[in-house]
């Protein structure tokens, strides 16, 4: 649902799509549908903390705050330009992103991990294995990604992304569930996808 009014919230308002146009009404769509989430499945939620509090979670904390500030301060304004073939057609974002890119695309990320933690959690209360649980995240997770095929983006990169969803599937249940703040571990690694993915994307653009 997030996806598809995401889509349609850019055509009915004239909206760019490039989060680097508009990153803080992006940023205010994402969190809109956010407090969507937490209010859908907010007890189960409480059921199993997100953070738990102690000086594991604020080290945690410490280092993911001093990544994101390197990463965004220090070597994405460094990048090369990319130097672009319409055979590539058509672009990704990616491929264009400043660090203002990443104030909506961390908001939709939280958004993901929210509701991947809801689908483990439910599977967990229902007594599911972790190997099942993470089979029905890749099914779910993974799946959600091929509706990037619906909006103009080529078969390599829906298929990229796909499957690097459907891996992250059997790695993200087993952190939220068996160690601790391991939602936020989860989300600093589905964070870091996109900042390698970037990286990869001005070393073989270039």
């Amino acid at each position: 649902m997030a996806l598809v009014g995401y889509y349609l919230f850019l055509r009915i308002f004239s909206v760019p799509s490039i989060y680097t146009e508009q990153p803080v009404l992006l940023a205010a769509y994402y969190i809109f549908w956010i407090i969507i989430v937490f209010a859908s499945f907010g007890e189960l939620y409480k059921s199993s903390p997100i953070v738990e509090r102690g000086w594991p979670a604020y080290i945690l904390a410490m280092f993911a705050v001093s990544f994101v500030l390197t990463y965004l301060n220090v070597i994405v304004p460094y990048f090369p330009p990319i130097n672009w073939t319409e055979s590539l057609r058509p672009p990704t974002e990616l491929l264009f992103a400043t660090p203002w890119y990443f104030l909506p695309k961390s908001f939709e990320i939280f958004l993901q991990q929210l509701l991947v933690l809801a689908m483990v959690l439910s599977f967990a209360h229902h007594k599911y294995s972790l190997k099942a649980t993470s089979t029905w995240c890749a099914v779910f997770f993974g799946g959600a990604h091929l509706l990037l095929v619906f909006v103009g983006n080529n078969l390599s990169y829906v298929a990229t992304f796909t499957l690097a969803a459907v891996c992250a599937s059997y790695i993200f249940p087993y952190y939220m569930l068996k160690v601790k703040n391991g939602f936020a571990i989860s989300y600093l690694i589905h964070w870091s996808f996109y900042a390698v993915a970037l990286v990869l994307a001005h070393t073989f653009f270039v």
